[in-house]
């Protein structure tokens, strides 16, 4: 009788539990731009978002109120210039915009109204930036990592370079991680900055575009193959942690907490859950009006910058901790988690007891 009973229940309870990963909330809260814009990358620091225009140039746009977000300055395009897939990030008073054929481009963005340009270091063709000390890691597509001394803006120079083909970089202590589109993610030893060295290389089963790094982990966008978790903590052997396939285009990638926002293209903002990174899970998304390309988070709100949608600004239900026994991670205890926890249960409840694992 017992076993009759426990099978009824175990039938009823898995039943249950392969719908129980339900997607947390995303809505939107604001938007700026958008029909004629082709905003590409974002980045935000205090009140701020500093965007990237293929079509318009540089924005800053205030996001005081997240759901009135107004376009306070910016750097209009000159002499038929033209930004593509324009990185940028912001580190203090100075945005870094890494702008293809012009290369590396500094602003002073002390007073967001009136964005001055004071420094540029031309480079092969820049595609992405990230800062650290006094130094400037370029992502320049065919010419490869370049690195910049940017301690005085007015006179950048490259002090140091490594061959690859570059499409993003992120930078931890003293190594880069970039990934290649053709399949690949060099982890660079920048310990001395005038010679980088590749000390690994992770083979990935995409096409990598974006990448973001938590502790041990690098999460990489990789195309069609979606999101790639890559264990680093050995940088001379990465190696892959886990993955999870979007249905789009994986871009960009940012991550917060449990969880990685990825930017897919048509496939709008992805909200995964990355606690345990062998098994990435999707928890939440929201299908943007445009191609969603960059993204940055602050305070509680995602920024993705989704070409011709402009800038979106969304919020999500994922808590900054979970309550006890919130086993599907959606922010509360309700029958769902019941539903789990009793699968669990009943799976370790056997008997003879020597049969639990």
């Amino acid at each position: 009788m017992k076993k009759t009973i426990q099978y009824g229940l175990f039938c009823l309870f898995v039943f249950s539990s392969q719908t129980v990963i339900a997607d947390i909330p995303v809505w939107l809260v604001g938007q700026w731009g958008g029909t004629d814009s082709r905003t590409h990358d974002v980045a935000v620091s205090g009140d701020y978002v500093y965007l990237t225009d293929q079509v318009t140039g540089l924005h800053i746009i205030d996001v005081s109120n997240p759901s009135s977000p107004v376009r306070i300055g910016g750097y209009d395009f000159v002499n038929g210039e033209h930004w593509g897939d324009s990185g940028l990030t912001v580190s203090g008073n100075l945005a870094y915009v890494a702008n293809e054929e012009v290369g590396l481009e500094i602003f002073d963005i002390s007073n967001p109204a009136v964005p001055l340009l004071i420094g540029e270091c031309n480079t092969t063709f820049a595609v992405d930036v990230a800062v650290s000390g006094n130094y400037a890691y370029v992502a320049d597509y065919t010419g490869g990592l370049k690195i910049i001394d940017v301690s005085n803006p007015a006179m950048s120079v490259i002090i140091g370079e490594i061959s690859l083909e570059a499409e993003d970089v992120v930078v931890q202590g003293n190594y880069a991680y970039v990934p290649s589109w053709w399949g690949t993610l060099e982890v660079i030893d920048i310990t001395d900055p005038t010679l980088p060295v590749s000390t690994g290389t992770f083979i990935s089963s995409g096409n990598p575009e974006g990448v973001a790094i938590s502790n041990n982990y690098v999460y990489m966008a990789s195309a069609w193959a979606g999101l790639e978790i890559v264990d680093v903590s050995n940088p001379a052997e990465p190696v892959l942690k886990g993955s999870y396939n979007t249905d789009g285009y994986a871009y960009r990638v940012a991550v917060s907490g449990n969880n990685a926002y990825v930017t897919d293209y048509e496939g709008g903002l992805v909200v995964i859950d990355v606690t345990n990174p062998a098994t990435p899970v999707r928890v939440g998304g929201y299908d943007t009006n445009g191609l969603a390309c960059g993204v940055d988070l602050s305070a509680g709100h995602i920024y993705v910058g989704d070409d011709s949608g402009g800038l979106v600004i969304l919020a999500s239900a994922v808590c900054t901790s979970y309550p006890a026994m919130d086993f599907n991670k959606d922010c509360k205890v309700d029958f769902e988690d019941f539903a789990i926890f009793a699968d669990s249960w009943l799976e370790c409840n056997l008997d003879p007891p020597s049969a639990c694992g």
